[in-house]
């Protein structure tokens, strides 16, 4: 009986450190896009993000673009997303991380770069969506974006 007692008790505890012990690697999803109505038969950019922050002073992301097109013949536009992480002095690191920029009706594509670590403490991470048109990216480009916060940093 009190074998049965020590291996119940032990077993418990098990549970109980599992039941209680901190998320080591929580991500976020968001999905992001150019659309402001999705009733309406125009073109726009859609992505879904996912991001993970392993530590202060890192994040890693992926997720999917779509160039989704208001005509078969295309709208001559693509879908670009970009990471921006703004540093303690204002600079920021920005990246162009994914695109669907192959015509029209091609499904999605997927990005997953590496993870980026930094020597400072990172308090967000902002995902950005554009819909533009790759030979002329600062005009008519409609863009949206999503901040995630590092849940690590107070």
């Amino acid at each position: 009986m009190r074998i049965l007692a020590t291996v119940v008790g032990a077993s418990l505890a098990v549970v109980g450190t599992l039941l209680v012990a901190p998320t080591a690697h929580a991500s976020e999803s968001k999905r992001v896009s150019t659309a402001y109505d999705l009733s309406v038969p125009a073109g726009y950019a859609l992505t879904r993000a996912t991001v993970r922050f392993p530590s202060r002073r890192a994040f890693d992301l992926h997720g999917w673009v779509k160039d989704v097109c208001d005509g078969a013949d295309g709208d001559g536009k693509g879908a670009y997303v970009r990471v921006v992480a703004t540093r303690p002095d204002d600079s920021q690191y920005k990246r162009e991380v994914g695109k669907d920029a192959n015509g029209c009706g091609n499904g999605k594509r997927l990005y997953n770069p590496a993870p980026k670590k930094f020597d400072f403490r990172l308090r967000a991470v902002t995902v950005i969506i554009c819909e533009r048109d790759q030979d002329r990216p600062r005009r008519n480009a409609y863009c949206n974006l999503e901040t995630f916060d590092n849940w690590r940093v107070d």
